[in-house]
């Protein structure tokens, strides 16, 4: 068995000019949007929208912010990003 990520498996329909590669990605960037929003909204913090540019550029990513100045990352936010700035 082969197991793939979420980006492997966007890279690798991309990669072979799957047929609706796009309705795909666009539906895994409405998911991930969504589950992005509730967590953000969950730790009182600000989330932007999915974006998928390739495995090259991080996969499919979204960037999270502080709600309020001066507010602290949370935890679990910093252990998935430990060299992203925050604020």
């Amino acid at each position: 068995m082969k197991y793939l990520s979420i980006d492997n498996m966007l890279e690798a329909a991309q990669r072979s000019e799957m047929p609706r590669f796009e309705e795909h990605a666009d539906r895994l960037e409405l998911a991930a949007s969504e589950l992005a929003s509730a967590l953000a909204s969950h730790l009182g913090i600000l989330a932007g929208g999915a974006s998928w540019e390739g495995e090259a550029f991080g996969g499919l990513l979204v960037a999270f912010g502080t709600k309020i100045k001066g507010q602290a990352c949370p935890e679990v936010i910093h252990d998935g990003d430990p060299d992203g700035e925050w604020e």
